[in-house]
């Protein structure tokens, strides 16, 4: 009779195990940056949306307030504006150094109960 004898081994139970771990190890590693990435989109698409919103604020007032109003008509105009705008609030300070020259402060009530704050120039003739 003649043996054949065959090289071909069997996984064995520890291979297998680390086999295992090390894919769960992978598994888990892609689940964690995919959160971190949908994460880390949800936070720029909020970052999105107050430059919008703030843009558009800020817009409104370069072009919605016409010429020749007083400092007090026009910090009333700029109050007028933000109001049409849910949950914003501003403050309007007037350069001293430069004539014509407002900073705003603009701000909401954040989630979580923070105030978010933006600033912005407007030069008003």
């Amino acid at each position: 009779m003649i043996k054949i004898q065959s090289d071909i081994r069997g996984v064995s139970l520890i291979e297998a195990v680390v086999a295992i771990a090390v894919l769960g190890v992978g598994i888990v590693s892609v689940f964690t940056i995919y959160h971190t990435v949908i994460m880390g989109e949800r936070v720029s698409e909020g970052i999105l949306e107050q430059s919008v919103n703030i843009n558009g604020i800020v817009n409104e007032i370069r072009t919605g307030i016409p010429a020749g109003r007083s400092e007090q008509e026009f910090e009333e105009e700029v109050r007028a504006i933000v109001r049409r705008h849910p949950g914003w609030q501003v403050e309007t300070h007037l350069s001293e150094r430069l004539s014509g020259l407002y900073a705003l402060q603009l701000s909401y009530d954040a989630a979580g109960g923070r105030k978010k704050v933006f600033y912005a120039k407007v030069v008003y003739p």
